[in-house]
């Protein structure tokens, strides 16, 4: 579904902070739906944390 290169550059990219969907659309050259679609899936296997609703999300990696 996703490349291990596609998953490790957002993770790479969310070791800086708390990141849009824009901006994993630009650092994963991804449409913006695949980049929701490996956004949730990072969500659901616990990489990432997602935060606020609609234009106010926000992903950021999962603590432990």
């Amino acid at each position: 579904m996703f490349t291990s290169e596609q998953i490790q550059v957002v993770v790479d990219f969310a070791i800086h902070g708390p990141m849009t969907t824009a901006q994993a659309v630009e650092v994963t050259g991804l449409s913006t739906p695949a980049t929701r679609a490996l956004l949730k899936h990072l969500v659901e296997r616990g990489d990432l944390v997602q935060t606020g609703q609609k234009r106010g999300t926000r992903y950021e990696l999962a603590s432990g």
